[in-house]
């Protein structure tokens, strides 16, 4: 038996406040949510502040919400192509909690955002793969969608029910 609507729209609103709380932390080109990247490697930040990069949110908002950390082996290429195996292929969706990928193609997918509808979208944004440090302009926002249709590559429901199953 199959969740029922409203049961769908708990659990969304429930994942996207997972994603939400952490506007206005800073951009850090593999920011995971707990750990700073560097060149030397992974290691614990040392100020205590929670960084991320596009998938490194989704996924730290993917873990809060279902205890399943997949963190350390996805990032933004992987979430896509890994999301369109859990949904219908064909299917496009974008509405309040669909994940939003934009890139150069499908097999070169740069960016993931959460969109909030209306226009508004949750993102870690402001930098690229040289932003390594804190920089002025680069953290995770709420705001317009900036990129609209430019590389934008398919909207994709998350599979709720599913990740709530998956170990």
């Amino acid at each position: 038996m199959g969740m029922s609507a409203e049961e769908k729209s708990k659990l969304l609103l429930d994942y996207v406040c997972c994603v939400t709380k952490y506007a206005g932390a800073p951009y850090i080109w593999g920011g995971r949510g707990d750990v700073i990247w560097t060149p030397a490697g992974l290691k614990p930040h040392v100020f205590g502040i929670r960084v991320f990069d596009c998938s490194g949110l989704i996924l730290c908002g993917w873990r809060d919400f279902c205890g399943t950390d997949r963190r350390g082996s996805m990032n933004a290429q992987l979430l896509h192509d890994n999301l369109l195996e859990l949904v219908t292929r064909g299917e496009e969706f974008n509405e309040f909690g669909a994940l939003l990928f934009y890139g150069l193609s499908p097999k070169r997918v740069t960016h993931v955002m959460l969109n909030l509808g209306n226009g508004l979208v949750i993102e870690a944004a402001g930098g690229d793969e040289t932003t390594t440090g804190i920089k002025a302009g680069a953290f995770v926002r709420v705001g317009r969608n900036q990129r609209k249709e430019r590389g934008f590559l398919k909207a994709v429901r998350l599979p709720l029910d599913t990740m709530l199953l998956t170990p």
